[in-house]
């Protein structure tokens, strides 16, 4: 019976070029990974949704997707947080686990039949912006199952699914591309966005490179800085198309602040160092390139500069006071921010992950 259901089903998609085995391939027999698999609202379970037929559902009929579409790794190896022996079902279409002798309870009845590819699933990670926890076996049926629900679906082997062993997180499309590209038009969202990340993540790191481009700051022979606090204000940002995916954004923040001593060679102390106070605009400019996969979402910075820098200073000889408006004036302290933030990855990272959230939260 199974060579007469998957002829019928190698029929109906043999236009397309996308058959082995009775199974629907993903378009480049190179890929890594197979879309298409969904949560049936009904059963709770994961299921093949790629075929025109939906399977047979425990709950009755043929399965019903609802939700994301994962995008689920075959043919790797396994690894500590990946466990292979998944397999598509060919009676019932869902995902169950081939590793063990018994097959578990298919609602087509009897055991699950094994076809096409032998996926490796993730587990024991957090999620993250592409991908969804929660995913379990079910230690009656021995199908993947989602029990994110107080409801656990409908198990081929009566009454709910029961959650056994390994927590998997499994990824799913995005579409983060076809987001950034409306909310970077004219009537979209994109300033909001990048103003949200600003907020949860630029202004504070920024204010402490600020404060540590100062402090240890030799401006002169004897004269450093040191005790810097600087206040960062709030941003607007203009962007452009760079390539496919990419766009260049420049950050204008105007209003910002830092104060700071510097050390003076004296034999008074520090109570004698000048105390200074610089006031500046800043345009941070980097490149966010938007990914189907994960992250979704990178930033390089290219560059940081100061515009409109004031250096007003007390109890400071007129020298000092001129070094120090060197460095803000004339370049040293835009080479400084830029060096340090191009050098630091994870504010890069953190960045880019405020700007997804943000996405989120927009969309």
């Amino acid at each position: 019976m199974s060579h007469l259901v998957d002829r019928r089903v190698a029929l109906a998609v043999a236009g397309t070029g996308l058959v082995w085995s009775g199974l629907l391939l993903p378009s480049t027999a190179a890929a890594a990974a197979q879309g298409s698999w969904r949560f049936c609202r009904k059963c709770s379970s994961l299921f093949y949704d790629g075929f025109p037929a939906k399977g047979v559902c425990a709950a009755g009929g043929a399965h019903e997707a609802a939700g994301l579409v994962f995008v689920l790794p075959y043919g790797v190896p396994e690894t500590p947080k990946a466990q292979s022996h998944w397999r598509f079902c060919g009676k019932c279409s869902v995902m169950f686990f081939n590793g063990m002798p018994q097959k578990g309870a298919c609602p087509a009845h009897g055991g699950h039949e094994a076809h096409g590819f032998e996926f490796t699933l993730p587990h024991s990670t957090p999620e993250t912006p592409t991908s969804q926890g929660k995913w379990r076996f079910c230690g009656r049926c021995e199908a993947m199952f989602f029990n994110g629900f107080p409801a656990k679906g409908a198990c081929p082997a009566g009454g709910g699914h029961q959650a056994v062993g390994l927590d998997f997180t499994l990824p799913y499309e995005t579409d983060y591309p076809n987001k950034v590209t409306k909310l970077a038009q004219p009537n979209g969202q994109l300033q909001r966005v990048l103003k949200e990340a600003w907020d949860d993540v630029g202004r504070a790191v920024v204010a402490e490179r600020v404060q540590k481009a100062v402090n240890g700051r030799e401006f002169r022979r004897g004269t450093s800085g040191y005790d810097a606090h600087a206040s960062i204000g709030e941003m607007t940002a203009a962007w452009s198309p760079k390539g496919p995916q990419q766009w260049h954004v420049a950050m204008t923040v105007p209003g910002n602040n830092v104060e700071f001593h510097t050390t003076t060679p004296t034999v008074f102390g520090s109570y004698a160092d000048p105390a200074f106070r610089v006031g500046f605009g800043l345009v941070v400019e980097f490149d966010l390139a938007v990914h189907q996969g994960n992250p979704p979402i990178t930033v390089g910075v290219t560059r940081a500069n100061t515009t409109n820098a004031s250096v007003h200073g007390s109890n400071a000889s007129g020298t000092i006071v001129e070094t120090v408006a060197d460095f803000w004036t004339h370049g040293a302290f835009s080479r400084t921010i830029t060096d340090q933030v191009n050098n630091d990855q994870q504010f890069q990272k953190s960045l880019a992950g405020a700007v997804t959230k943000a996405i989120d939260r927009a969309w």
